[in-house]
């Protein structure tokens, strides 16, 4: 049918949820670009599906391409998922730096900081812990979901990097935040910590002549 009327879009579509439902991605992701070929299954939707197929069939290089491409020229919608799945494919990649310059993309319209936080960790699996305590601190700044986790991470760096009083900042946000016995465990050790490495300077300050 294709071949006697390949414009049919009900045609590519039929055949395209036929591959689909068969779980041939590769069929199903050759036949979303021939239509596309012929001027159909150009839609947004369509496009995040080519880009879906080819990430799960772990081609993670074309499925780049197609984001990279849909988010720039508006072919795919900004959203949240989106942008996760171009982050994660560079990640599969190796290519960190090219994750990291993705999701500050995605942060610039994002209602809170998650693309910060993921910028942080993705930082911190590279050991560059100054960095990443930087993008933590600015998420819990615009604010997060699991700000607890989030603070709590990053008043763990800063501790780990003597920045005692950049962690003591990081666990007074954590201290509102906190969800669960863990959370509550890990603030009191880490308050107690952090605590006990600026006492003596706060001794020093205290003993100072007022002027």
């Amino acid at each position: 049918l294709l071949k006697m009327n390949p414009r049919n879009k009900s045609y590519w579509t039929q055949l395209f949820a036929m591959y689909v439902t068969a779980q041939r991605d590769l069929r199903a992701a050759l036949t979303i670009e021939r239509a596309q070929k012929h001027g159909t299954m150009n839609t947004p939707r369509e496009n995040i599906a080519l880009a879906q197929l080819y990430y799960n069939m772990k081609q993670y290089d074309r499925s780049i391409d197609i984001l990279e491409t849909g988010l720039a020229n508006g072919t795919i919608e900004p959203l949240k998922d989106h942008w996760q799945m171009l982050i994660h494919g560079y990640q599969e990649m190796h290519q960190e730096f090219k994750a990291i310059d993705a999701a500050l993309r995605a942060d610039k319209t994002a209602e809170n900081g998650y693309f910060l936080a993921l910028v942080g960790n993705i930082y911190y699996s590279m050991q560059k812990n100054a960095d990443a305590l930087k993008y933590l601190e600015m998420a819990a700044k615009k604010g997060v979901d699991d700000m607890g986790q989030v603070s709590l991470f990053g008043a763990y760096l800063a501790f780990e990097l003597k920045e005692y009083d950049r962690a003591s900042a990081l666990l007074e946000i954590a201290k509102d935040h906190l969800q669960g016995d863990r959370q509550r465990n890990d603030y009191r050790g880490l308050r107690e910590v952090v605590d006990q490495a600026l006492a003596p300077a706060e001794a020093e300050n205290a003993a100072e002549p007022a002027t």
